[in-house]
C-alpha cells in the first residue's frame, strides 16, 4: 500500500510539470543552429589561406614541401628517361 501511493505521488509529481513560456522559441532556436553546424564544412579553406597568409613558418614549410615534390618529380624524369635509354 506504501509503495502504491509512493507512485501515485511520483505521478502527479510528474503531471505538475511548469513549462515556461518561452520554450518553444528556444527549441527552434537550437535546431536551427544545430542545422546550420551540420551544414558545416568539414574543411575550412578560408581558415587555412589565412593561417598561411599570416604565418611566414607555414610558407617557408609549405615552399619547402613544394620544392622537394618538385625536384623528386624532375628526378623520377631523369630516372625514367635513363632506364628508356639503358633498355634500347
Amino acid at each position: 500500500m506504501k509503495s502504491e501511493e509512493i507512485y501515485n505521488a511520483w505521478i502527479e509529481k510528474r503531471r505538475q510539470v511548469v513549462i515556461p513560456e518561452s520554450f518553444t522559441e528556444e527549441v527552434i532556436k537550437k535546431a536551427h543552429s544545430y542545422e546550420q553546424q551540420k551544414n558545416k564544412p568539414l574543411f575550412n579553406q578560408d581558415k587555412l589561406v589565412l593561417f598561411l597568409c599570416r604565418n611566414s613558418f607555414a610558407k617557408a614549410v609549405l615552399c619547402f614541401i613544394g620544392t622537394i615534390l618538385g625536384l623528386a618529380r624532375v628526378m623520377l624524369i631523369i630516372f625514367s628517361y635513363l632506364i628508356s635509354i639503358k633498355g634500347m
